[in-house]
This record gives structure tokens, sequence and C-alpha cells, in this order.
């Protein structure tokens, strides 16, 4: 069985201005590479004595020490990901053209369709085509980042 995780922080959420995309991004493999990320990327985080991996953040935590510090971190992590046999899968959503459509179809409140929803929706439709009848676990972690 394959398993798809997402962590999702709540930037680009619908009220945040500033974004005007969502993005939901994962890879999806076999638990055991699963299990072989995740510990390799706890302790790559701890070493750097970072909680969690967020872009805003590493640019203010990392590049303090400066950019070939932070670009050697990143290039860590990604030999961390290209180790594990995992497939990258993932979608954009650009939240004015959905916004656009809504009005359009004359969707609005609990009936308009929301920009994370669409993703998760064009990520499955992604693992059909890539996996076909394979099963496929989904989880999807969700937290609140650090407001400054």
């Amino acid at each position: 069985m394959g398993v798809l995780k997402g962590y999702l922080d709540d930037s680009g959420d619908e009220p945040d201005p500033g974004c005007n995309c969502v993005v939901y991004a994962g890879y999806v493999g076999e638990i055991d590479e699963w299990k072989k990320l995740e510990t390799e990327w706890i302790t790559a985080l701890a070493e750097a004595d970072l909680p969690y991996l967020h872009m805003k953040e590493l640019t203010t935590r990392l590049m303090i020490n400066g950019a070939i510090l932070a670009q050697n971190f990143l290039l860590h992590l990604a030999k961390i990901a290209g180790s594990c046999k995992l497939t990258a899968i993932g979608a954009a959503v650009d939240k004015v053209a959905l916004k656009r459509f809504n009005e359009r179809k004359g969707f609005s409140g609990r009936d308009a369709l929301g920009a994370e929803a669409v993703a998760i929706y064009l990520c499955n439709w992604i693992l059909q085509d890539e996996f076909g009848s394979s099963t496929i676990e989904l989880e999807i972690v969700k937290f609140q980042s650090r407001k400054s």
C-alpha cells in the first residue's frame, strides 16, 4: 500500500491577501520509505535547530548565517528525499481564477470550491493516473505557522 502525506500550513489560506495561489505537494511511496524519510528528515532539522521546515521562516533563520548555509541545508534535505523511493506529486490552484470560476458558476459560501480542496482533488487525480488501482492512503496534517 502506498501512502501520500501532506503537511499543510496556513500560508495561502483564503484570507491571506499576500498569496495568489495555494499549492499542495507531497510524496507518495511505501510506508517503509516514509519511515526512512521521516527519521532522516527529523535528524536534519534537529541538526539545523529547526522544529519544522517552512520556507518563509527558513530564509530568516538560516540566511542570518549566510546563503551558503541555507543552500547546503536545502541540498541535504533534497538528498534525503532523493534517497527514498518516493514519487513527488503536486498541484497549484490560482485563487483569483478560482474566485472568478465560483462567481461565474454562482457558487458562494459553503457551495464555493475551496483552493485547498481543489488542489487535493487534482493530486488525487494524478495519483489515480500514475498508480491505477493501487491502494493509496492519504494523510493530511494541517498546522498553524507562527505569525510574526
